[in-house]
C-alpha cells in the first residue's frame, strides 16, 4: 500500500486530461482517475491543476484555466469506496489590450469504485489492483449560453450546463518498490434539448514508478509516462458541430511525489509531444498540477 501512496503523484496528476475547448476549462481536472483510487483508505485532499493555452489565429492571445478542488474518499466496505469532489475555477484571457475573468464553483462530480486485490507469485510478490468505477457529474456550475456576448469562448464557462456519466478503469502491478499501472476515463455528457453539448472525452495513461525510501518516515515516488487524450467536437443547440472544439493530444507526464507519514505532496509537469487542438487553433504550452493529500 505504502508504494501506492508514493505513486499517487502521477495517477491525481497526470490524468488531468485538457483538450481543447471545453478540455481546457469545464473538464480540465478529469477528477477522480488515479492510483489513489487503489488506496483503501479515507482521504481528505487538495489539488491544484494549471493549463496554458496559446491561439494560433490571433498573435499575443493566451488562455489560462486553473483549478482548485476539494476531494473526500470515504470507505463503507471492504470492495467499496465513494468519492466526492467540489471544484472551484477560475479563467483568465490574455491580450494586448485588455484580460478577461471567469470565476467560481464549477461541475461536482460522485462516484462509486468496486476494487479487487490480489497477490501473485510463489511468495506473493507481485501485487495485483483492479478499480472499476462509475459516476456522474453535476451540472452546478455556472453556465452562459450567451458567453460569445462577451467575446470569450465556450470553454470559458465554469459548467457545462448538463449531467455527464463517468466510468474510470484503473489497474497496478507492483512488484517490491517497481511498478506500473495504467488508467482511463470516459466521459459521456448527456444532452439537453436546445442547448449546446460538450463533445465526450475519452483519456488513457500509463506510467512506471519506483519508490525511494529516505528514511523510516520519508518515501520519494519519481513517475514517467505517456498518455492519451481525446475529445469529441462540441455541438450546438442546431445540431451542427463547433468545428473550433475537440481534438487529441499526446503527452509525456513527468512527476516526483514525497510521502511523509499519512501526508503526499506531489507535483508534475506535462509536456506535450503531439497536439491538434481545436482543429489546430490552440496550443498547449504546459499544464502543471500540485496536490495535498491526507490518508486516514
Amino acid at each position: 500500500m505504502n508504494r501506492f501512496i508514493g505513486v499517487l503523484l502521477f495517477g491525481l496528476m497526470c490524468m488531468t486530461v485538457a483538450r481543447a475547448c471545453d478540455i481546457c476549462a469545464c473538464n480540465m481536472g478529469m477528477q477522480g482517475v488515479g492510483l489513489h483510487q487503489l488506496i483503501h483508505s479515507n482521504i481528505l485532499g487538495m489539488s491544484y491543476t494549471s493549463a496554458v493555452y496559446q491561439s494560433k489565429h490571433e498573435s499575443g492571445v493566451y488562455d489560462y484555466f486553473r483549478n482548485l478542488s476539494v476531494q473526500g474518499t470515504y470507505i463503507p466496505s471492504s470492495n467499496w469506496k465513494l468519492n466526492a469532489f467540489v471544484p472551484y475555477q477560475w479563467n483568465v484571457r490574455k491580450n494586448q489590450e485588455q484580460k478577461q475573468k471567469a470565476s467560481g464553483v464549477g461541475d461536482i462530480q460522485i462516484m462509486g469504485h468496486y476494487i479487487i486485490k490480489k497477490d501473485y507469485g510463489s511468495c506473493k510478490e507481485w501485487k495485483f489492483t483492479l478499480d472499476v468505477g462509475s459516476g456522474l457529474k453535476l451540472p452546478t456550475g455556472k453556465y452562459e449560453a450567451d458567453l460569445h456576448a462577451q467575446n470569450l469562448p465556450e470553454n470559458f464557462n465554469i459548467g457545462n450546463g448538463h449531467y455527464a456519466l463517468i466510468f474510470q478503469p484503473t489497474f497496478a502491478l507492483s512488484r517490491s518498490s517497481f511498478g506500473f499501472y495504467a488508467a482511463g476515463n470516459y466521459q459521456y455528457n448527456l444532452e439537453i434539448k436546445d442547448r449546446y453539448r460538450f463533445g465526450n472525452q475519452f483519456g488513457i495513461i500509463g506510467t512506471f514508478f519506483c519508490e525511494i525510501p529516505v528514511k523510516d518516515d520519508l518515501k520519494v515516488t519519481p513517475t514517467a509516462g505517456l498518455q492519451w487524450e481525446y475529445s469529441e467536437k462540441d455541438r450546438y443547440a442546431t445540431g451542427y458541430n463547433n468545428s473550433e472544439t475537440g481534438g487529441y493530444g499526446l503527452l509525456m507526464p513527468i512527476g516526483l511525489s514525497l510521502r511523509w507519514s499519512d501526508f503526499v505532496l506531489q507535483n508534475a509537469f506535462s509536456f506535450p509531444l503531439k497536439q491538434n487542438y481545436a482543429n489546430g487553433g490552440s496550443q498547449l504550452n504546459s499544464r502543471f498540477v500540485c496536490q495535498l493529500h491526507y490518508f486516514f
